[in-house]
């Protein structure tokens, strides 16, 4: 379940996340960060051996988007993707299933 956004601000993987865009992210501009081939290649995914990810024209470095992926473990997205595409309850707000991914299959 994702934290109150109280906590999800104090949490250390938000915490890590915020200081490097502070001191890293926010100082660089996107031209310069497109001309690290390393960076780009870093940048881009192949899933489903079909489909190809490509974060290179969005500003962030590998180290954010590690941060990036500290946050969602620390968040249980994965388990939170799981638990909708299973029909579990995941908006304990509105108290049912939450019903695009059903109307799409």
């Amino acid at each position: 379940m994702v934290q109150s956004s109280t906590t999800f601000d104090k949490s250390a993987a938000v915490q890590a996340l915020k200081a490097h865009y502070t001191s890293v992210t926010s100082q660089t501009h996107l031209r310069d960060l497109l001309q690290d081939e390393a960076r780009n290649e870093q940048l881009r995914f192949k899933v489903l051996d079909k489909i190809w990810l490509d974060y290179t024209h969005t500003k962030i470095d590998a180290t954010g988007l590690a941060l990036l992926g500290q946050v969602a473990q620390e968040q249980g997205v994965a388990q939170g993707v799981k638990d909708m595409f299973a029909g579990e309850v995941i908006n304990p707000t509105e108290g049912r299933q939450v019903w695009h991914v059903k109307l799409r299959t």
